[in-house]
This record gives C-alpha cells, structure tokens and sequence, in this order.
C-alpha cells in the first residue's frame, strides 16, 4: 500500500485538491456568504456536499488510475488527464473568486445577456489564456519536474481555500443551526370592530404602468375599485429592491451599508416611529413579509412572527440545485445563463419541518405550514374569512408578489406553468382584481370604513426613457391612501411625495387625517405651497392628461421629488443645482442601484 500511494502521490494530491476546490469548498463559502438570503441550512446541504466531495475525489483519482493502466499509452493518457483537472480547476476557482459579473440584484428578471459581451470576452480570454500558459509550461517543462511544482501549488491552493472558508464560516455563524423568524397566516383575516390601519403592497406594481391602464382600458373599473382613495401618481420609492424599500417605508430608515444588512433592520424597526406608536396605543400587529423580517427581539412585536425550521420538499433535488446555484458563480461568463434559474428551484423547494418547535405535518398540502406565502392569488382566495371579531385595534402589513417576476397568473386567476410569462399589463389587472376583491370583503364584514388602507408598491417597474438614460425606471411605485370612515370618488392628486416621509403620513392618518390632507406637513416642510399643488381631480381628466404627456413629462415632477426628499437630505446638494442632482444621482452609492448592486451576487 505504501509503495501504491508513493506511485499515485501526483494522482492524490491532484484528485483531492480539485474535489476540495470544487466539490467542499465552493458549495460551502457559497452558503456562508449567502446565508441569510436563502431558507436553506448548512445542515441540508453537508451531507450531500461530503458525499459529492468524496464522490468526486474517488471518481477523479480512480478514473486517472486506471487509464495509467491502459497498455502502452496509459501513463500518457493519464498524465494529460491530470493536466485538464489541475487546469479546470485553476480556471473554476479563478472564475468564481476573482470574475464576478456585475448583474446587478438577481430578483427573477430576465437579464440582456447580451450586453455582458465584454465580460463573456474577459472570461473567454482568461480560460484560454490560462490553458495556453499551462500548455506552454507542460511542453517545455518534464513532467515529473511540472508535477513537483503543481504539488506544491495545488496543497498551497488547499490551505488557502480551508483557511478562508474557516474564516467565512466564523464571520457570518456558519455552524450555528438555522431557525429563522417567519411570518405566518395567524391573525391573516382577523380584523377589529373598532380600528384597523391596513398597508397591502402588490410588489413592483409601476405608477406610470397604472396610469397607461386607465388610459387604454377606460376608467369605470378602477373609478369602482378605488371609490374613496386618494391615488397619489407623482410617488418616488428611494430604493429600487424590496430589501431595502420594505425597511424604509416601514421604518423611515435608509441602509447606507453602514452595518450587516440584518443589524440594520433590527435596529430600523426597533426605533420605527410607527411600530411603537402602535405598540404604545395596545395594537395587535401583523406582519406579511419575507426576507425584510427581523429576526431579533424587534419582530417579537409582530403577533403573527414565529420561529420556523424548514426543510425541502423533495430533498434528493435540493443539492443538484443547489450546486446549479454554485455552477452560476464559477462557471465562465458565457455560460452562466444555463445555470440563472436555479436560484429559483431552491427557493421553491421548500417547506416548514417546525413552527415555535413543534412539528408540521408533512401530509397536510402544498400550504399546510401556515407561513406567510407571497402569492397574491393564493393570498386572495382567503378573503372570504375575513372577520371583524376582536375590539382591538389592529394592523397588517400585506407584501404579495404582485406584478413581480414570474409573472404566471391570467385574468381568469389561472396559472401558467413553466418558463412562459403574461404581460407586465396582465398581471397589473390580476391585482386590480385583487384589490377589489379584498377591499369588498372588508365592506361586507364592517371592517372598510373602521380603517385605514393604503395600497402601494415597494417600488416600479417601467421601460420609459429619456435618451436612453432611465431604460427600466424602478422609482414610481403606487400609492393609494384612505382614511377612516373616509367617502368620495376615486380621486388623483400630483403632489410629489416621497416614501421617506411616510413615517409622518402614518401619524397624521392614525389621527383621523384624510387622505388629500395628509401631505400637507411634508410640503410645508420642503418649503412647497400645499394649497397650490393640492388641487386633486378625477381620473378621467389623468386620462386626458396622460395621453398627452411623453415620456420626459411623466418623470420629471418624480425626478425632483427623489432629489428634493433624498439628496437634500442626504447630502446638502442645492436645490436650486439641477447639475448637482444628476452628479448626486451618478455618485451617491445608497439611491444608485445599477453602481450599489454591481457585485453579480444574488443579493448583496
């Protein structure tokens, strides 16, 4: 055995770095840097990382073996072979460490492949540039004298890559056991006799979309829809990802990276102006949302929060996806479209093992776990419980998938399966549909008038430009607010606002404020004449309005608002400097997403 492992040192050492490499190391360091984006847990994966890992070493080292035993041409073959795994390898770790890809936020939109070319060159280059350095150096050099060298490369490639995964693991609590705060359906349809506040957001449901929809489909539905809501058209979000909406609009709050994302919003929301009014007046709060939840003692306020254990739905699946997942960080650019929609099947692969300890059962349905699903057609389907039976007041926050990708829902509420998605326009009317259903609910269980509603977006999602330079706005989210016991026509107002000062509105509504006056103090603040801008009109005359209108016209009262409220504040630009928005707009790291995201992980 001794003299056998003295003969295939060279085979050992190779075979063992490349399945460490690629099979321990990438999956793991992959997990740890992500760990708070995904449900999985290490302990989902670990087993079947060892098992690829071992699998992989055994394949690799047994496979160069026996074609060293090949009469005659073995030990050629099997030297060449051993070249390809130490040049794949130096080539995988390369790509996945040092070539990241700017994509941006990956958050399920189709991505132009085709303006990447630059990059799909650099990684194409970069491959055959290093194949064509090892080629050079094996002719030149004798192969024992090369696999010395790649010997010592390959143990120093190994302790480099053991030593940062052991530093990544201890940065971001790898070993610790994940349970994570979730919210679940508790308390969904449970409505007060006496006061409610109530904020559904249908996520990237764009303002200017909604405005061409009453222009194209004629106003009578939406006039029935939103009877007693004030539709503010002129709404800038700040931020163009719901991670770091969510935290603003419920807090007022901004994530600057001044902190781990998950010490900010812990923070935000345990100084949210909001929450502790409501927990200060005895209210019962509910909260509907996803990775946006605390999961410190900050969400221990939210009486639908519970602690949640998940596992997969089909776990034989989970660790291919999984290392797809992985194969779209390390493969060569050109080839990471194949690898994109992985991220997708793990995050769907998923279901509740525990809630607060105790364990679910398995055989109960697709929604048997009772935690919070984003599906707005499955949300909708449960309106019909809808109760007025508690005299507590009561809050929910409602954050559905609503015109978000993938897009699979039709008029009729029926879904499309597979790759295909309906039009962006489709599925806005899917959520006008839901919105009126939801809202004519609360009208027959006396739980309408009791409230304050506010229907909104987390942020846009519209192709309008202006030169090229706004392709894909994403800052006009919508916004519809009533207050209590609150009756007119639907009506439109133009001020511009801005979800920073959504904090102040919340007081202003909780204190009978209605919803064409609850601007007011904001205007007054930014030194802008509320009686002259206050002005509100039907949606027929918006129609009349919008179709005159062009791109430019669409965007420019939001563009000033977004300076107005943010980088004002933010950074001192005069508001007199129309040069120092644009420079503001370009530098400013926290309000550009295309520079703030450009790191080509999944969420950063």
């Amino acid at each position: 055995m001794k003299e056998f492992m003295k003969s295939q040192k060279n085979n050992l050492i190779v075979s063992l770095t490349a399945a460490f490499v690629l099979g321990f190391f990438a999956p793991l360091d992959f997990y740890f840097s992500t760990k708070n984006e995904f449900w999985v847990d290490l302990y989902n994966i670990l087993p079947g990382v060892l098992l690829v890992s071992a699998g992989c070493f055994v394949v690799l080292f047994f496979t160069t073996f026996g074609l060293g035993r090949i009469p005659k041409a073995g030990k050629t073959i099997s030297h060449i072979w051993m070249y390809i795994i130490i040049i794949l390898t130096v080539c995988f770790y390369i790509q996945g460490n040092f070539m990241e890809v700017p994509y941006g936020a990956l958050w399920g939109a189709d991505i132009e492949w085709d303006t990447y070319g630059l990059y799909n060159l650099t990684s194409t280059v970069t491959w055959i540039g290093i194949v064509i350095a090892f080629s050079a150096v094996i002719v030149m050099v004798k192969h024992d004298k090369f696999m010395n060298i790649m010997r010592i490369i390959m143990i120093c490639l190994m302790i480099t890559t053991a030593v940062s995964l052991v530093l990544v693991c201890f940065r971001y609590k790898g070993l610790e056991h994940k349970q994570l705060k979730k919210s679940t359906t508790d308390n969904e349809w449970v409505y007060s006799r006496n006061k409610n506040f109530n904020i559904l957001v249908m996520d990237a449901f764009d303002s200017q979309i909604f405005c061409d929809l009453m222009s194209e489909n004629g106003t009578d539905e939406y006039n029935r829809v939103f009877e007693d809501f004030t539709f503010y058209r002129d709404t800038a979000c700040v931020y163009t990802l719901t991670d770091y909406s969510v935290p603003t609009i419920l807090t007022g709050q901004c994530f600057f990276n001044q902190s781990t994302y998950g010490d900010f919003i812990e923070k935000a929301y345990s100084e949210s102006p909001l929450f502790n009014r409501l927990q200060a007046e005895g209210w019962n709060e509910n909260v509907y949302m996803g990775i946006t939840l605390p999961q410190g003692e900050a969400s221990d306020q939210f009486d639908n929060v519970k602690r949640v254990e998940y596992r997969a739905i089909k776990p034989s699946y989970l660790i291919v996806d999984y290392y797809g997942l992985v194969g779209f960080k390390y493969m060569p650019t050109p080839l990471k479209r194949f690898f994109y929609d992985r991220y997708i099947a793990v995050s769907e692969n998923v279901m509740a093992k525990t809630i607060d300890g105790k364990t679910v059962d398995a055989e109960a349905g697709e929604y048997y776990d009772n935690t919070y699903m984003w599906d707005h057609v499955q949300w909708v389907k449960g309106t019909p419980e809808i109760k007025a039976s508690t005299d507590e007041p009561v809050f929910h926050y409602y954050h559905l998938q609503g015109v978000h990708n993938p897009r699979q829902y039709t008029l009729e509420f029926k879904k499309i399966e597979g790759d295909e998605w309906v039009d962006y326009d489709e599925e806005a009317e899917v959520c006008v549909r839901i919105i009126g259903a939801w809202l004519y609910m609360l009208k027959e269980q006396g739980a309408y008038d009791n409230s304050v509603i506010m229907i909104m977006a987390d942020h846009g999602l519209n192709d309008y430009n202006r030169d090229g330079e706004y392709k894909n706005s994403m800052q006009c989210p919508i916004l519809f607010i009533k207050g209590y016991d609150e009756h007119h026509d639907f009506r439109v107002s133009d001020i511009p606002v801005s979800f920073l000062d959504l904090q102040n509105v919340y007081g202003h509504l909780l204190d009978g404020t209605t919803s064409d006056e609850a601007f007011r103090e904001t205007m007054d603040k930014y030194d802008i004449d509320f009686e002259e801008i206050s002005q509100t009109y039907s949606a027929d005359e918006l129609v009349e309005k919008w179709d005159s209108y062009d791109g430019y016209d669409k965007k420019v009262g939001r563009e000033r608002m977004v300076y107005l409220t943010f980088f004002r504040r933010a950074m001192g630009v005069d508001s007199t400097n129309e040069e120092g928005f644009y420079e503001g707009m370009t530098e400013y790291p926290a309000y550009n997403s295309e520079k703030l995201f450009q790191t080509g992980r999944f969420i950063e």
